[in-house]
């Protein structure tokens, strides 16, 4: 997730970053907003990328349930930030 080439936190980072400076090129508040949510996502996905590490290395079930708690999170988050996205694209 963090060194397969996505740019860190399966994209989130690259997307992040699209999303303010398009924000900023067209002067949209809704995009500039979107990528402070991504912001915290890239966040969020990066401490399950660090979790996933410490899985692979203890096997304790408290990591697993961890990053299960975070991805729910994740799901939500992710979700609200696209449909925001949707109607700020209408």
């Amino acid at each position: 997730m963090e060194k397969g080439g996505t740019g860190g936190s399966l994209f989130r980072n690259i997307y992040r970053d699209f999303l303010k400076e398009s924000g900023e090129l067209i002067d949209s508040k809704e995009l500039i907003e979107a990528s402070k949510e991504y912001n915290t996502i890239a966040e969020l996905w990066k401490n399950v990328s660090d979790l996933f590490i410490k899985i692979g290395e203890t096997e304790d079930i408290k990591y697993v349930n961890q990053a299960s708690e975070i991805l729910i999170e994740l799901s939500e988050r992710e979700k609200k930030v696209m449909e925001e996205l949707k109607v700020a694209s209408a």
